[in-house]
């Protein structure tokens, strides 16, 4: 379990595509940012998106994986919890509100161009109960509705996305119920 706030240092288990079965490889969350092209998906929608977004690269914001793909192959946890936006009007302004939260780690615009997630340093094992608390505060300070599945799965990937300039901080405040 990640008992250090500078949690850009922790290995992420990630996947060339969301098509490879086993993760097998890990990077720190620098390395994930500098391996991972820039993916501009903007400009698709509905299943030409999907299917376009399964082939680039992805990692595990939850806990490492390194032999398989499902929740009780989790390993190590890292202490984060992924919060994902879709459909964002404004992601700029949603951005700048996240990232004058002290227990965010990263924001960025999500790979379709037209969202917005945010990784939220907790510290702590990835139990629903913390997730529920963590959701509920980032909704009530920014006024939005998250995706709430793929915060509650341990085993959800995320994306990179296409964003020029993500908000970054090495060591956030661990986020109190």
């Amino acid at each position: 379990m990640n008992t250090t706030n500078n949690w850009a240092n922790l290995p992420f288990a990630y996947l060339d595509s969301a098509f490879s079965r086993t993760p097998g490889k890990a990077a720190s969350f620098a390395d994930l940012m500098n391996l991972a092209p820039i993916n501009d998906l903007s400009y698709l929608s509905g299943d030409a998106l999907k299917s376009r977004k399964a082939g680039c690269p992805a990692f595990f914001p939850h806990a490492m994986f390194a032999d398989g793909r499902k929740a009780s192959d989790a390993q190590e946890h890292t202490g984060l919890v992924q919060i994902d936006f879709d459909h964002v009007s404004d992601v700029d302004s949603l951005k700048a509100t996240l990232s004058a939260l002290p227990w965010v780690a990263f924001a960025s615009v999500s790979i379709s161009g037209s969202g917005v997630f945010a990784l939220v340093y907790t510290g702590k094992v990835h139990e629903l109960a913390l997730v529920d608390s963590v959701l509920d505060a980032v909704e009530l300070a920014t006024g939005c509705e998250a995706d709430r599945m793929n915060s509650k799965s341990v085993a959800a990937l995320r994306f990179l996305g296409a964003d020029n300039a993500p908000y970054f901080c090495a060591n956030p405040e661990a986020f109190e119920a």
